[in-house]
């Protein structure tokens, strides 16, 4: 996989805040990686192509995703902030070459997770959210339960998400409350 090819393309989609949370989920994520000895290329992969079709506004993902077959379902279309996730794992098959199912998935589900997540699904959920370069208030301590307890950290995200989205008066996805509930049943059992 050629790294630099895909970091030089991504900097000129993206917007310049967009770009630098991507290239902190890709140092975040390989530092996870390697904690859980993940394969560090695959989390890269991943990390890289994200959030590589965050450039399109939000309208030319629907018209995308009409144009080359890529199925949204209902709650897609009532939880937008997805779509483009949908669209980064068609563009990481059909662009950069990526055959890996295991990273294609991590790139769909990376806004949501779902349930009976792989590791490297997990830690691109976690490294999405606690990407040094976002300002939000909780990820030091997140970052820290990240190297520490990857399955509470899954299970902090999805309920600061969900409580985000809830505040604000906001569609869960299914996907999300699906991983919500297996973290909690998961965590339950290790005990």
């Amino acid at each position: 996989m050629d790294f630099e090819k895909i970091r030089s393309d991504l900097s000129k989609v993206l917007s310049e805040k967009r770009y630098q949370h991507t290239l902190g989920v890709e140092e975040i994520g390989v530092r996870l990686a390697e904690r859980w000895e993940e394969n560090p290329d695959e989390m890269r992969t991943a990390a890289l192509l994200h959030d590589c079709a965050k450039g399109m506004r939000i309208n030319e993902q629907f018209e995308f995703c009409r144009q080359n077959g890529i199925p949204i379902s209902r709650e897609d279309t009532l939880s937008p902030g997805v779509i483009h996730a949908r669209i980064g794992a068609f563009l990481a098959h059909w662009k950069y070459h990526v055959k890996e199912r295991e990273i294609l998935d991590a790139i769909f589900f990376h806004p949501t997770g779902k349930d009976n997540m792989t590791r490297l699904q997990k830690l691109l959920f976690i490294a999405d959210y606690i990407d040094p370069n976002r300002d939000l208030h909780v990820t030091g301590d997140l970052t820290e339960l990240a190297f520490e307890d990857m399955e509470t950290a899954v299970l902090e995200i999805v309920i600061a998400k969900n409580e985000y989205l809830i505040e604000n008066r906001m569609i869960l996805h299914p996907d999300s409350i699906k991983l919500y509930n297996w973290q909690i049943i998961y965590i339950e059992q290790r005990k």
